[in-house]
């Protein structure tokens, strides 16, 4: 099923998460279900000129909420909320080409500083040497869903089975959708149509920082040393905490406090047209 027009205020942390949502058509009895179309991937920071450091985030865990706003005139059926679930596993592979070490590209140096002969062989080496190629394979798609309810909210809490950060959607919006609204009324004279918010938060354990790296080359090998290592996860975290600010989030958490709620995305969604 694709996604509506009657989407909107669609604020997303980088594009570590894929959000759009829907309200399906009202059937006869007024009743209609609600679509949440999420996907979870890796997202890139450190672009901005005055960001110190680049790094690469992806989420382990996050929740997705639900509410009705308030004057809106829609009922959350109980009964229709999807429950804890398990989704299938699916593998994929992975080639990542790598540069070789220094020692190594020293030793090809030091062969041809001593007048070695350079044949096809002595050039395949030197390739060699400088890069490799590497391919995994693993496991992604597997997600755990499990409910809950908090206060009037309803909302379901997603990690990958094995531990792993997520990577994929953790179901088929079209068909499965997360509940089913009731509208207490029939739309009014002015042609308004209810909306329902959804929320998408984590904390600052669930994200994890991959390919961390100073931007100033000078540096690097000091990143390497655990004191500065965590000098520059202190960076990373205030390039995140930007962003956040930046899209207009209400909170800017305390990202050195690994229990503080990360806002990663809201939009307002409506029935569809």
């Amino acid at each position: 099923m694709s996604a509506p027009s009657g989407t909107n205020n669609l604020r997303t942390l980088a594009s570590v998460v894929s959000l759009d949502g829907w309200i399906g058509e009202f059937e006869d009895n007024n009743h209609a279900t609600v679509h949440v179309d999420v996907v979870f991937q890796e997202a890139s920071f450190g672009a901005d000129p005055a960001d110190k450091v680049s790094f690469r985030i992806r989420l382990k865990r996050a929740q997705i909420l639900l509410n009705v706003p308030e004057n809106e005139p829609l009922t959350i059926r109980r009964e229709s909320i999807a429950r804890t679930v398990v989704s299938d596993c699916t593998e994929i592979e992975t080639t990542r080409e790598t540069e070789a070490s220094a020692k190594a590209a020293a030793s090809v140096a030091a062969k041809v500083n001593q007048g070695l002969s350079l044949g096809a062989d002595a050039n395949a080496e030197t390739r060699a040497a400088l890069r490799t190629q590497s391919s995994t394979r693993r496991s992604v798609g597997r997600f755990l869903v499990q409910h809950f309810k908090e206060q009037e909210r309803y909302g379901w809490t997603i990690s990958s089975s094995d531990g792993q950060p997520m990577d994929g959607a953790p179901w088929d919006a079209g068909a499965e959708p997360r509940l089913t609204v009731k509208r207490a009324q029939e739309r009014n004279s002015e042609g308004n149509k209810p909306s329902m918010k959804i929320v998408i938060r984590c904390r600052r354990e669930d994200i994890e920082i991959l390919d961390l790296e100073p931007k100033h080359p000078a540096i690097t090998e000091k990143l390497r040393m655990s004191a500065h290592r965590a000098r520059h996860i202190a960076a990373a975290e205030q390039v995140i905490k930007r962003a956040i600010e930046r899209k207009g989030f209400l909170t800017a958490p305390d990202l050195s406090n690994k229990d503080s709620v990360v806002m990663v995305a809201d939009m307002v969604v409506m029935e569809q047209d």
